[in-house]
């Protein structure tokens, strides 16, 4: 295996978030440090009063981070993200981490696309022939202002003015926002997560739970039974794989729970306590839940996150936010604000060699170097983009190789770093 040593928490693609679902966390946090990000947050805080919240289960804020995502965002088709990003080799995967868990993987794709197939459609067909020929959509999941630096590629611009995102994309960003909502409104939020897709569960300090699995639902106990009672007649099992077909993790910020495996930084009694949650809004447990709660649970650490969340609930400014992280980073030399530095892209990271490992990870450079016979090829490519400006406006942060050769620009810092990726490919 290769470049596997530190998980890639600077550009994590869909491999990575399974084999490391901690990689959310300083996602989740990076988003946090983004000057753009809080200006949108002031004008959606600012139009809160006048939103319309469709039942009053809801709480406005909720609605209104729902509504943003759903508003601002797109999230492509399968063969677009394909298009845009790049493939990823399923070899080279492999090759990365294993043959077990990637297989294990690719299993779980197939077994939703078959499931997708059997309700009669085909919009995820065309992912069981890029399989078939050993890649698959170059799924990534990057900070909001990646995110919104791609907004050029968005298929309808006046529904996604802040870029296109996948689903995971869609979930760090509304836990993001979450954490920005007053401290008393937080009681307990966790990711409940399927092979192909993920989702936020969240429950305020009365216990109130509600679901946001998608752009174009937020539940509360109230409108899931509606939506059970009015589109499937009651049947709970069939409205949840109407979204959800299979869940096979759940992720907090104590880390993750691998039902397949029955590992978990979670403990038991907490598990158990969500797993009550869980059936309260939905009036079900889902069986994958309910299975590997059944079986024996092997604990292990939780992760750092869980007192750095608890001191992050209630963020009223994105300064507030990047002091503590960057002195936790410089001045005690914690790993986890380092990884959260890393996903924002700060130059000023103690490791700024873990830029490079993310960098070779980049299936377009690597594409571009398989077309090179000399490192004077490399150096000519290089300077055929025309861009010089920074995709962040701001040189004191770094773009990854595929970002400068998909939107053609960067500072010297980012070339340097693609070019340094492209000779190593081409000296190989």
């Amino acid at each position: 295996m290769t470049h596997t040593s530190s998980p890639n928490v600077v550009l994590p693609n869909f491999f990575d978030a399974i084999v490391h679902p901690d990689v959310v966390l300083p996602l989740i946090l990076s988003h946090l440090l983004s000057e753009s990000l809080w200006e949108r947050r002031g004008k959606v805080v600012e139009n809160m009063p006048s939103l319309t919240v469709p039942d009053p289960s809801i709480p406005i804020e909720l609605f209104a981070i729902k509504r943003f995502i759903d508003k601002n965002f797109e999230h492509p088709h399968p063969q677009d993200v394909a298009m845009i990003y790049g493939y990823i080799d399923v070899a080279h995967e492999k090759g990365r981490f294993g043959d077990d868990v990637i297989d294990q993987g690719i299993a779980g794709l197939t077994r939703y696309i078959e499931f997708v197939q059997g309700t009669g459609s085909d919009r995820a067909s065309w992912m069981l022939d890029a399989l078939s020929e050993g890649t698959f959509p170059n799924y990534m999941y990057s900070t909001y202002d990646v995110i919104r630096a791609h907004r050029k590629h968005s298929q309808n611009r006046k529904s996604s003015s802040n870029g296109i995102v996948s689903c995971l994309d869609e979930m760090s960003l509304f836990c993001a926002a979450a954490l920005t909502l007053p401290r008393e409104m937080l009681y307990h939020t966790i990711m409940l997560v399927g092979p192909t897709h993920y989702t936020v569960l969240f429950w305020d300090n009365e216990r109130n739970g509600y679901w946001f699995p998608s752009k174009r639902y937020l539940f509360s106990r109230t409108t899931w039974q509606a939506f059970v009672d009015s589109d499937f007649s009651g049947d709970v099992e069939g409205a949840f794989d109407s979204i959800m077909c299979e869940t096979n993790r759940i992720i907090s910020i104590r880390g993750s729970f691998d039902f397949d495996t029955g590992m978990s930084q979670i403990p038991e009694s907490i598990l158990r306590e969500t797993m009550d949650d869980i059936e309260q809004l939905f009036g079900f447990v889902p069986p994958h839940l309910k299975a590997a709660m059944e079986r024996p649970i092997v604990e292990h650490p939780s992760s750092p996150y869980h007192d750095v969340y608890l001191s992050m609930l209630g963020t009223t400014s994105r300064e507030d936010a990047l002091t503590a992280i960057r002195t936790a980073a410089t001045e005690r030399n914690e790993r986890w604000a380092e990884d959260v530095l890393l996903a924002y892209r700060s130059i000023h990271v103690p490791n700024p060699e873990r830029y490079f490992e993310a960098a070779l990870e980049s299936p377009l450079a690597r594409a571009a170097a398989a077309t090179m016979r000399t490192l004077d090829d490399a150096i000519v490519y290089v300077e055929a983009i025309p861009g010089r400006e920074s995709i962040f406006n701001d040189a004191d942060r770094i773009a990854m190789p595929d970002e400068v050769i998909r939107l053609q620009t960067g500072t010297e810092r980012d070339r340097e770093l693609l070019l340094r990726v492209l000779q190593h490919w081409v000296g190989e």
